[in-house]
C-alpha cells in the first residue's frame, strides 16, 4: 500500500479537518467552563444533581451597576441597557425591567401576615411576653421616625408585618428600594442595581458572540447620552469570554511565534521547504483527526484539552524531524529506505505514547478521559502521516552532514557519551530517586482551584465594587437541604436557622438566606397563627386599641385563613430572588439552598446536620481543590501505572533489564523536575504532574530513537533528538510566560524535563 494508501488516508485526514472547520463555522463547542473539567463525585444523586442546577444558576445572572450623578439620568440609563438586551431576546422577558420586587412581594405576603412572625417576636409570644410586644409597636406608631400610616396600623396594629420584612433575607443589604429600582447612594454617586438571567449559556461561544458585542453598544450609547455615566458588571458570561480572549491572545502569540520558530528552525537546517510542509502535515493530521475525534465522542473540546493537545505539536514534529534527518546519511537512501530505518523507533515510539496517553483514559474524570482520546487519536494520525504519506511526497535527496552545526552537535554527542559510558543507567536512577526522596520536603503542592485561570483584573475589581456598593457578599459556603415535599424541606430549614442564628449572635457567621426565611413551613404559620392569637390578640388588642383610639374595625380580621406557599410566590412572580434558593422542586424530591455570608468559623458550621442525608454543609472552594488535589494524585500513580505498561511492552522487544535502563533516562528527568522547579520557588500542581507524563512521553521518544540507531547512524539520531527538542521548547517553553498559572506551570516543567530528557537520552544507547 503505498499511492493508494496514502491518497486514502489523507482522505480521512481532509475529511476530519472539514469536519473541524463545519464544526467551528456553525459554532464550535468549545468548553471553557474550567469546572466541567472535575469528576462527578461520590455523593448522593440528589446533591450532585442540585449542585449542577445551582451552577447553572449562577452562571447565567449578570448584575449591572450604573453610576450617575443624577437619580433620573442613572434610572433612565438601566432601563435602556436592559430593555435593549431584553429586546434582542438575550435576557429572559421578566428581567427587561430593573424594577426591584419588593412592593410586589409586599403585596403578596401582606394578606399572610396573621402567620408571619419575625423571630424576636416568635419568641416574645412564645415565652408569654405579648406585652412586650405591644410595648414595642406603640414605641414605633409614637416615634417621631414612625414609618407606619395609618392604613397599615388599622389592617396590622402590633406592626408584626414591618418587623418580619426586616428579617428577610438581604436586610443586611445596602440596597434600597427607590422608584422602582434598586439603587444606593454613594460619593455624590446614585447607584443602581439589575440583576438579569441569561437567555443563552454562558459558556458558550455563540451566546457569548451575540451577548457581549450587544451589552458593550448598549453601554456605549449610554455614555454617550450621559457622559458622566459609569457602568459596573459581573458575571460568569464576561469572565468567561475575557478568559477566552487572553487565551486565545497568548495561543496566537505563543503559537506564532513557535510556529515561526520550527519553520526559520527547519529552513536553516534542511534548505529548503519541503521538510517545512511535511512537519506541518503531520502537526495538522493530528490536530484535526484528535480534535474531531473528541467532537464526536464529547461533544464537545475543552480549552484544557487542546492546551494540553498541544503537546501533538511537538510529538508530531518530532516523528517528521526524525525521518527528515535521514537526508544526512552517508549515502543515498530513497524515500522507502529512510522510512525503514526511522520505523522501529516511530512504532515503538507511538505505541509506546499512546499507551502513556490511554491510562488517562482510566481515571474517572471527564477531563482526562478528553485529553487521552484527543492525544491518542492525534498521535496515531501523525505516526500513520509519516508513515503512509511521507514516502510518496518526499522527493527530495540527501543532504550534506558537514554542516558547523551537525558537526559540533557530533562532538557533543561523543564527549557525552564517553562521560555516559562510565555511568550506570540504573544506578543513576537509583541515586536520583533517593534523592527525589529526601528532597520532597521542599516540593510544595498547590492544588487552589483559583490558579486554574486568571481572571482578568479590571473584573474582579467590578465585582469587588459591586460586592462593597450592594453590601452583599459570594460566599461559596451553604447548606442543601432534601426532602420529599416542600413542607418537609421547610421545617428542617426552620430547625437549622435557629443554630445559624445563635452563629450570627456569636459573631461567627455575618447572615444566611433561606426559602423558610421568606415563606415559613405551614406548620410554623399555624403556630404564628395561634401565638398571636392567643398570646397578643386576645390578652392585649382591646387595651392597645383604646391606648392608640383604635375601634373595633382596626386588626386581622381581613387576614388570609390559610397558608402560604413558595410555589405562590414563584407564581406571582414577586419573591424572584427564591429562585436561586430553590433548586429542584417535583414530585420526586424537593431541595432548598441556604446561602451563607460572613463565614468566620467553618468548623462550627460543619457541626450542624453532622451524619444527616437531608443536610449537607458544601464549602465549593475548599471542596474543588480537595478534587485537584485527587486529580494531581491521580496524575501521579497514572504516570507510574504508564511507566509500567511501557516497560512490559519494551520488554518484548529489549531483555528487561534493557528495556529497564530505556526509560530510566526519561524517569531521571520526570523526577529531576520537581525538585528543579521547587529549587526556584515554584509550587507542583496537578498540570505539573500532566506535564511529567508528556516529558515521559516525548523523553522516551528520545531514548527509543537513540536506542534504535545503528552506532554509525547515532549522530543523525543525536542531531534529529536535538532539533526535536528544539522544536519542543519552542512549542512549550513559551508556555512558561503565560500570565495563565495553569499553563504557566505546564510549560515551565516541559521546558526543564525535555532539556533534561534530552541530555540524558543517551544513556539509552548501552549494551544496545
Amino acid at each position: 500500500m503505498k499511492g493508494s494508501g496514502s491518497f486514502l488516508w489523507l482522505a480521512v485526514v481532509a475529511f476530519s479537518a472539514l469536519y473541524v472547520l463545519f464544526r467551528i463555522w456553525t459554532g464550535f463547542p468549545l468548553e471553557t467552563n474550567i469546572l466541567a473539567l472535575l469528576p462527578d463525585q461520590t455523593e448522593a444523586a440528589w446533591v450532585r444533581e442540585a449542585k449542577a442546577r445551582m451552577a447553572d444558576k449562577v452562571a447565567q445572572r449578570v448584575v449591572v451597576v450604573v453610576a450617575h450623578e443624577e437619580f433620573d439620568k442613572a434610572r433612565e440609563a438601566i432601563r435602556n441597557i436592559v430593555d435593549g438586551l431584553s429586546g434582542d431576546e438575550l435576557v429572559q422577558a421578566e428581567t427587561s425591567v430593573a424594577i426591584s420586587r419588593v412592593e410586589l412581594l409586599i403585596s403578596d405576603l401582606f394578606p399572610y401576615r396573621a402567620g408571619l412572625l419575625s423571630q424576636t417576636d416568635r419568641t416574645h409570644l412564645t415565652g408569654g411576653e405579648g406585652q412586650l410586644v405591644a410595648e414595642k409597636a406603640m414605641a414605633q406608631i409614637l416615634s417621631p421616625f414612625a414609618i407606619a400610616d395609618g392604613a397599615m396600623i388599622r389592617q396590622d396594629p402590633f406592626l408584626i408585618f414591618p418587623r418580619y420584612l426586616a428579617g428577610l433575607p438581604g436586610s443586611s443589604s445596602k440596597l434600597e428600594q427607590k422608584e422602582g429600582v434598586l439603587t444606593t447612594h454613594a460619593e455624590g454617586q446614585h447607584y443602581i442595581v439589575a440583576t438579569l438571567v441569561l437567555n443563552g449559556e454562558a459558556f458558550a461561544q455563540n451566546f457569548q458572540r451575540r451577548f457581549i458585542p450587544r451589552f458593550a453598544e448598549l453601554v456605549s450609547d449610554q455614555k454617550t447620552r450621559y457622559p458622566k455615566l459609569n457602568v459596573l458588571k459581573t458575571g460568569a458570561i464576561f469572565y468567561a469570554d475575557g478568559s477566552i480572549r487572553n487565551g486565545q491572545k497568548e495561543a496566537s502569540t505563543f503559537g506564532a511565534l513557535s510556529i515561526v520558530g520550527i519553520i526559520l528552525m527547519l529552513l536553516f537546517i534542511f534548505k529548503g521547504v519541503q521538510p517545512i510542509y511535511l512537519s506541518l502535515l503531520a502537526i495538522g493530521a493530528g490536530l484535526a483527526c484528535g480534535m474531531a475525534a473528541s467532537i464526536v465522542i464529547f461533544g464537545r473540546v475543552h480549552l484544557m484539552a487542546l492546551v494540553f493537545g498541544a503537546g501533538l505539536i511537538g510529538i508530531s514534529v518530532d516523528y517528521a524531524i526524525h525521518y527528515c534527518c535521514e537526508r544526512f546519511s552517508r549515502e543515498a537512501l530513497s524515500a522507502q529506505d529512510r522510512l525503514k530505518i526511522v520505523a522501529p523507533g516511530l512504532t515503538l515510539g507511538m505505541i509506546s505514547s499512546v499507551i502513556g496517553f490511554l491510562t488517562l483514559a482510566w481515571a474517572p474524570f471527564p477531563g482526562l478521559r478528553q485529553i487521552a482520546v484527543f492525544s491518542a487519536v492525534g498521535l496515531v494520525a501523525s505516526y500513520l502521516t509519516v508513515v503512509l504519506v511521507f514516502p510518496t511526497l518526499d522527493k527530495a535527496s540527501m543532504l550534506s552532514a558537514d554542516t558547523r552545526l551537525f558537526s559540533a552537535l557530533a562532538r557533543i554527542r561523543t564527549l557525552w557519551q564517553g562521560v555516559t559510558s562510565n555511568i550506570n543507567s540504573m544506578v543513576l536512577l537509583a541515586v536520583v530517586v533517593a534523592g527525589a526522596g529526601a528532597g520532597l520536603n521542599f516540593v510544595k503542592p498547590d492544588d487552589d482551584i483559583r490558579k486554574l485561570q486568571v481572571l482578568p483584573a479590571d473584573l474582579r475589581h467590578q465585582e469587588a465594587e459591586i460586592r462593597q456598593l450592594s453590601g452583599l457578599d459570594n460566599a461559596t459556603q451553604f447548606f442543601m437541604i432534601s426532602g420529599k415535599t416542600t413542607e418537609a424541606v421547610l421545617q428542617v430549614e426552620e430547625k437549622v436557622a435557629s443554630e445559624l442564628s445563635e452563629l450570627v449572635a456569636q459573631g461567627k457567621l455575618g447572615d444566611f438566606s433561606s426559602v423558610a426565611r421568606t415563606v415559613p413551613s405551614q406548620k410554623r404559620q399555624t403556630e404564628n397563627r395561634a401565638l398571636l392569637s392567643d398570646a397578643l390578640l386576645k390578652p392585649h388588642l382591646s387595651s392597645f386599641l383604646r391606648s392608640i383610639g383604635g375601634n373595633s374595625e382596626f386588626g386581622y380580621q381581613d387576614a388570609e385563613p390559610g397558608t402560604l406557599t413558595p410555589q405562590q410566590l414563584a407564581d406571582s412572580g414577586g419573591a424572584a430572588f427564591l429562585d436561586l434558593l430553590i433548586l429542584q422542586s417535583s414530585d420526586r424530591a424537593v431541595v432548598h439552598m441556604v446561602s451563607l455570608s460572613g463565614v468566620r468559623d467553618i468548623p462550627a458550621l460543619e457541626q450542624i446536620g453532622r451524619d444527616r442525608e437531608d443536610i449537607r454543609f458544601m464549602d465549593q472552594g475548599r471542596e474543588w481543590s480537595s478534587v485537584m488535589q485527587i486529580y494531581r494524585v491521580r496524575a501521579l500513580s497514572l504516570l507510574a501505572v504508564a511507566v509500567g505498561l511501557v516497560w512490559a511492552l519494551l520488554g518484548f522487544r529489549y531483555r528487561p533489564l534493557q528495556a529497564a535502563k530505556l526509560i530510566a533516562a526519561p524517569l531521571v528527568a520526570v523526577v529531576s523536575t520537581p525538585l528543579i522547579l521547587a529549587a526556584f520557588g515554584g509550587s507542583f500542581t496537578f498540570f505539573n504532574a500532566m506535564a511529567l507524563l508528556l516529558v515521559f512521553v516525548i523523553g522516551l521518544d528520545y531514548a527509543l530513537f537513540y536506542a534504535e540507531a545503528a552506532e554509525d547512524h547515532r549522530d543523525i539520531s543525536f542531531f534529529a533528538n536535538a532539533l526535536s527538542t528544539l522544536s519542543t521548547i519552542l512549542a512549550f517553553g513559551l508556555m512558561s510566560f503565560s500570565q495563565v498559572y495553569a499553563v504557566h506551570a505546564f510549560g515551565i516543567t516541559i521546558l526543564v524535563g525535555i532539556t533534561l530528557a534530552f541530555v540524558f537520552s543517551p544513556l539509552a544507547a548501552r549494551n544496545a
